[in-house]
């Protein structure tokens, strides 16, 4: 339903363009490097959350060290994670969206992907429940972070976002 990485590369320059058929949150967690979405390219920006829906042509590079949280969710757990009035699906239908956040909100969602990552199911006797308790505590809209930066996701200025309501 998720997975999680903390990468550390000492260069990182995807080959290839790829996709895949879940959403993809990447928070860079040092500066700079770019990210190559359908057929624009933007910088990645440490204090920036970057959202790549489902099926979307991307590719990241960095010169020099480089580290990131990548989250894959599939759309399945954002449906058992959204409520009524907060419909986490639609995420996974935009192409491409970043959020700035404030040092507060950075270390906010670093500390949720820590969590996640303590509570991951390695496959022992108990851990799918850790992970599932952990996944709904964290994760579920009104958890421990106040303002969930999923409802600030603004589309890139002439970029692959939603287009303009007309």
């Amino acid at each position: 339903e998720y997975h999680l990485q903390l990468n550390h590369n000492q260069t990182w320059n995807m080959s290839r363009l790829h996709f895949h058929d879940h959403c993809e949150l990447l928070l860079p967690l040092v500066s700079p490097g770019n990210i190559f979405v359908s057929d624009q390219v933007y910088p990645l920006r440490r204090g920036t959350l970057y959202l790549i829906g489902e099926n979307t042509l991307h590719r990241t590079m960095a010169e020099g060290f480089h580290a990131r949280y990548v989250l894959h969710i599939s759309k399945k757990a954002l449906a058992q994670l959204s409520t009524p009035q907060t419909d986490l699906t639609g995420l996974c239908d935009t192409a491409f969206r970043r959020a700035e956040l404030t040092v507060g909100e950075m270390t906010e969602v670093i500390e949720l992907f820590q969590a996640l990552e303590r509570n991951k199911n390695d496959g022992s006797f108990g851990s799918d429940v850790r992970q599932t308790v952990a996944r709904g505590k964290n994760l579920k809209p009104g958890g421990p972070h106040p303002h969930p930066p999923g409802g600030r996701f603004a589309p890139p200025p002439g970029g692959a976002g939603d287009p303009p309501p007309g």
